[in-house]
């Protein structure tokens, strides 16, 4: 399990930085962004293949860490949650559900392909609420717990 888990870290993490690179996020950044995507992956897999949680609570709580994250770099490195945040998001978008659930359709397999369908989009709620989850921890304790100024409220 422990060499499968490095092998989905690796691939999580070469996936986000191609990801850094198209969304033109600066070089300096790809690391950080391959870091995040990765350990945000690994925290997703694990929950899901080693605590057998549900893939929408796996899903979840994982886009919710990698979200909190991304801020957190960002308060960190003085930038923007959403330059770490976009790529970072990418190894939990569910692909493979969608391929599934088109093929499945196209070999007219309408109930194998109507739960693929229904999967995927369990999972894209998950991301969705995770991040609105995420970003209702206020910026300033964010700031606070990473060492970063907070700005002055008038």
């Amino acid at each position: 399990m422990i060499m499968e888990a490095m092998r989905q870290f690796l691939a999580a993490v070469i996936g986000t930085v191609g990801f850094s690179v198209m969304f033109r996020v600066p070089r300096k950044y790809y690391p950080d962004c391959g870091i995040i995507g990765g350990l945000g992956w690994i925290f997703c897999w694990f929950l899901h293949n080693g605590l057998n949680v549900w893939p929408f609570l796996a899903t979840l709580l994982a886009t919710f860490v990698v979200t909190l994250t991304s801020r957190m770099w960002a308060a960190k490195r003085k930038s923007a949650a959403i330059m770490f945040l976009l790529p970072a998001i990418f190894p939990m978008i569910p692909g493979g559900r969608i391929y599934w659930t088109v093929y499945y359709l196209i070999v007219n397999e309408l109930a194998m392909s109507a739960g693929n369908g229904r999967a995927a989009i369990a999972e894209v709620v998950a991301i969705v609420v995770g991040i609105m989850c995420a970003y209702e921890v206020p910026q300033q304790s964010i700031n606070r717990l990473m060492g970063a100024p907070c700005a002055n409220r008038k």
